[in-house]
């Protein structure tokens, strides 16, 4: 269907319109404002519905039209309330009847029953009418409307009002988010309990309503349960008041308080709604309860309190954010953005670029994202990436359009791969005190600076900073050193919370098979915005930890072994000691005979207590973790027993034991926020854990449906379709994966500037050729090469030469008891260069394609002091021929 909404850039509008455009609906939003993330696909015009011409060129050829333009109060001017409300609404039903729109789909209001808990003791159907308050404008005004609205049905118009509860959840951002960020909840003794209606769940019935033919005239939308003044409070981490609702009355009389004794008596009052029709008649059950609802909203307010009628974000806190800016917003000085490659070899999820910040490196970014991604990982974790570059710019007040840039393209996708751009790193690193744009630069681009046009000098791009007075500095200066001293003091507060929503999202996943379809479906996308909250937090830590780290130096391996990031080596190597001690447990563990899991259950059953125990530490996590359609550890412990097989051949039976040094009052806070840094990281991967979990769950159901062919498939879906898929899902997926195994074939630049360009095909290094790359640690050693990527790592033997695309903490434990490490991407404060430096593993990183150009079975040297991988012998089959990549 083609769709107008109108009022798109308020809650329930962008929410239905992220609905419709998932299942495949053709979406105009209008607004005098555009939302900050119109979902992709979705057309926006600026438009006030006050605009009776502008309202029927918009409708034309439209088959059904939402209306949720509507003015809360009068702070605009009573008159400018009367005419969006009113004449907004008369003018959407002409625009309807003019073009031949078929329905019109109305957002009401509960308060239109009126707020007197002397008669709302019992649940109100539609029929029992409405009795608003007399001092209840915002509840007239809905009342004309419906009544508008049924005159037009008297014309043939299919119209429907829905008389929405409390609507709430965690993307509340209007009026409602302003009096529940207060610092404490005023909840009188007799108050009645809150009926509401989360937003998701109202766009997902919105979205049943426009259908042709589905019912008309009045419903109501509500959770029928209430949750009391008091718990509403607690939800949202409030305190609760028990001021007498006599005190409040005379509150509203007293100067300044802009709350109409309507308002109150609607608040305290509330009307219980029966929603015997919305269950009959439109087959529609709420997912969330009013209780859930409430429990979500607290990530509205999480952070924020209300100030002199504004909600602000607390010092240090890190709020979250439902609209996160998307990576193909223009710059706010109008520049035009280009592509980085032509229209037949980029992706369709490329990003744009500005070209006066050309620059893009896969270094470190590729560790975590090392690509070709799957859809919905670009989607979701771009979108999480972008959030924490926002914040970042929010912080140091970065100037136009160097700010934009930071939050919609400091981290981009190209060929379905993640970049860092290096010119607007380069630009913000020369905004904050005390970073060295250069010596980030080198991180980043290392020695592949010679590959750029300009060499060095490319790197910082074409934009040239604004002037600014000494004052002006000192004060910017000042203020950013304020907000990172306030960070660093509130942030445990951010991952406390996040803890509290990681338990949430693992209590949803651990029941997957057996929740509702819907609740399912929106437990996923809880996921995927308590995901993008998390990578936010991160960001923050990462930025106030490393000015500390660098100033506290380096610290000791030993002193941070119990690290969330050192879970997996720790958990690997203490089960391999134990299997070493353990009489025929190691010939058990590397039979690969189908069964292995359950033989080790049966004949080892105290050693499989230990294996339950590990699980729990680090089974949520994997090598490539960050890609949502890798595999991780929890499942499939056949591949984690595999592992503690072959390190059980290489490690001692007894415990080293090491004594940690005496550290300095710096060093323990460097310590302190080091621990919270990877707290915070292990919180962040259970999230994309139990996304991962959702999703699959999603998918085996619309596999079931005849929706998908394949459960997996769900990773080649977007954020925005996995409630409900469009009806050519099948035909997407197919599209997506093909365009992913083309962008895979083609291999991506480690660097480039401007636009980019895929490397020439690759062949096998035959026995004296070498690869040049990246040296840690020093050494040389010889070994047998084993290239393994995120679906492999159980075939690395003891002493074999780790050869991979890129590692991440999901491969740590095999550094244990690999003889050397060589890795395409990564530089010297990589996860491989770091892991190695801390376990004396000879190591070379940043050799391009060693993944591509060294074959399992070849014989190697690996010298980290030169930074080379020199093959000695080819690798040959059991035959004795050659063996070809």
């Amino acid at each position: 269907m083609r769709i107008l909404i109108t009022g798109v850039s308020g809650l329930v509008g962008l929410a239905t319109a992220r609905r419709l455009v998932g299942a495949g609906h053709d979406v105009l939003g209008v607004s005098r404002s555009a939302p900050l993330e119109l979902p992709r696909g979705a057309r926006h015009r600026s438009l006030d519905v006050r605009d009776a011409a502008g309202l029927r060129e918009a409708a034309a050829g439209v088959d059904a039209i939402l209306h949720c333009a509507f003015m809360l109060d009068d702070r605009a001017g009573a008159d400018a309330m009367t005419a969006v409300n009113l004449t907004g609404t008369a003018n959407v039903l002409a625009a309807a009847e003019a073009t031949g729109a078929r329905r019109v789909v109305f957002l009401s209001s509960s308060t239109v029953y009126g707020g007197h808990p002397e008669r709302y003791r019992r649940t109100l159907r539609e029929a029992d009418g409405p009795h608003p308050h007399p001092d209840h404008p915002y509840a007239h005004q809905k009342i004309r409307c419906e009544q508008l609205l049924a005159e037009a049905t008297e014309r043939g118009l299919e119209t429907l009002a829905v008389r929405s509860g409390v609507i709430l959840g965690r993307g509340t951002d209007n009026r409602l988010q302003e009096a529940l960020a207060a610092p404490a909840q005023v909840a009188p003794p007799d108050a009645l309990p809150w009926q509401l209606i989360h937003h998701d769940d109202l766009a997902r019935f919105l979205v049943g309503a426009l259908e042709p033919g589905a019912p008309t005239g009045v419903v109501n939308v509500v959770a029928p349960d209430g949750v009391p003044l008091r718990d509403l409070a607690a939800a949202l981490g409030r305190p609760a008041v028990p001021v007498p609702t006599s005190v409040l009355r005379k509150a509203t009389k007293l100067p300044g308080v802009r709350i109409a004794a309507g308002e109150l008596e609607f608040a305290f009052g509330m009307p219980q709604l029966d929603t015997t029709r919305l269950t009959e008649e439109f087959g529609f059950t709420p997912a969330w309860s009013s209780a859930e609802t409430a429990e979500d909203t607290r990530l509205a307010v999480m952070g924020r309190s209300t100030f002199r009628g504004r909600v602000r974000s607390l010092p240090g806190r890190t709020g979250y954010d439902h609209q996160v800016v998307p990576g193909s917003v223009g710059p706010a000085d109008g520049a035009p953005l280009a592509w980085a490659a032509d229209n037949a070899t980029r992706g369709q999820f490329d990003t744009p670029v500005d070209p006066r910040f050309p620059v893009y490196s896969q270094t470190n970014l590729s560790e975590a994202l090392p690509g070709p991604c799957t859809p919905l990982t670009i989607d979701v974790q771009g979108r999480g990436l972008r959030g924490t570059t926002t914040a970042v710019a929010r912080l140091l007040g970065l100037p136009e359009p160097l700010r934009t840039e930071a939050c919609a393209r400091l981290q981009a996708v190209h060929g379905h791969c993640f970049y860092i751009n290096a010119s607007g790193t380069w630009q913000l690193a020369a905004q904050m005190p005390g970073t060295s744009p250069d010596a980030l630069a080198d991180q980043w681009v290392g020695r592949h600076v010679a590959e750029l046009p300009g060499a060095k000098a490319a790197i910082p791009g074409t934009w040239k900073a604004p002037a600014v007075g000494t004052l002006q500095r000192v004060r910017s200066v000042a203020g950013a050193g304020v907000g990172m001293l306030a960070l660093a003091a509130s942030v445990k507060r951010d991952v406390a919370e996040l803890r509290r929503q990681v338990a949430r999202l693992t209590a949803l996943a651990d029941r997957a098979d057996d929740l509702p379809p819907q609740r399912l479906a929106l437990g996923a996308l809880l996921a995927t915005d308590v995901l993008a909250w998390a990578w936010t937090v991160q960001g923050q830590l990462n930025l106030v930890s490393g000015a500390v780290l660098d100033r506290a130096g380096s610290a000791d391996g030993p002193a941070h072994a119990e690290l969330p990031s050192a879970a997996t080596l720790r958990g690997v190597t203490d089960l391999a000691r134990t299997a070493a001690r353990t009489s025929g447990l190691i010939e058990v563990l590397t039979d690969a005979a189908p069964g292995r899991a359950e033989r080790v259950q049966q004949q080892f059953p105290a050693f499989w207590a230990e294996v339950t125990r590990a699980l729990q530490a680090f089974g949520h996590r994997g090598p490539g973790e960050a890609e949502l359609a890798s595999r991780r550890f929890g499942d499939d412990v056949d591949r984690l027993l595999a592992t503690v097989g072959r390190a059980a051949r290489s490690v001692s039976a007894a415990a080293p034991h090491t004594a940690p040094g005496r550290r300095s009052p710096l060093r323990r806070y460097a310590d302190h926020l080091l621990h919270l840094r990877e707290d915070n990281r292990d919180l962040t991967v259970r999230v994309m854990s139990a996304l991962r979990r959702l999703a699959l769950a999603q998918g085996a159901r619309m596999t079931a449906a005849g929706r998908l062919a394949d459960p997996e498939d769900v990773f080649y879906l977007l954020r925005d379709e996995l409630a409900d898929p469009p009806a050519d899902a099948i035909e997407r997926v197919r599209a997506r994966r093909a365009e992913r195994e083309r962008l895979a074939a083609l291999g991506m630049p480690a660097v480039f500037a401007g636009t980019w360009a895929a490397r020439p095909g690759t062949i096998p290094l035959e026995a004296g050729e070498s690869l040049s790359g990246i040296g840690i640690g020093g050494g040389k050693v010889r070994g047998r090469v084993r290239v393994v990527g995120p679906d492999t790592v159980e075939e690395f033997e003891p002493d074999e030469v780790l050869v991979a695309h890129v590692t991440d903490i999901g491969y740590t434990a095999l550094f244990g008891y690999a003889a050397a490490v060589v890795t395409d991407l990564g530089g010297l404060m990589s996860h491989a260069a770091l892991v190695a430096r801390e376990y004396g593993v000879p190591c070379v990183v940043d050799t391009q394609e060693a993944s591509d150009r060294l074959v399992t079975g070849a014989l190697v040297e690996v010298d980290a002091d030169a930074g080379t991988v020199t093959v000695l012998e080819s690798a040959t089959a059991s035959d004795g021929t050659e063996v070809s990549a």
